[in-house]
């Protein structure tokens, strides 16, 4: 397990499980406008599954799916 973190481009950090040298899984993705989800899916490069994403003061929590695309049931919560 382990946090990389990127010099340039839209992605900040990636904390997940690496295996020589390869993210196999991601647990939290950090954007640089300090947006994160926690299903960010590195075979398709997309949010899927169950997940929550934080967009400045607004928390999603719900699933997406295979085409990334919000899908069902969600919960969507702003702290104002």
């Amino acid at each position: 397990e382990g946090l990389m973190t990127y010099e340039e481009g839209d992605i900040l950090s990636i904390k997940g499980t690496w295996s020589l040298g390869n993210l196999e899984s991601c647990s939290l993705l950090t954007r640089r406008d300090g947006s994160t989800a926690t299903n960010y899916q590195v075979s398709s490069g997309q949010l899927v599954g169950e997940g929550t994403v934080v967009v400045g003061n607004s928390t999603y929590t719900g699933t997406w799916n295979d085409n990334g695309l919000l899908n069902g049931e969600a919960r969507i919560a702003n702290e104002n």
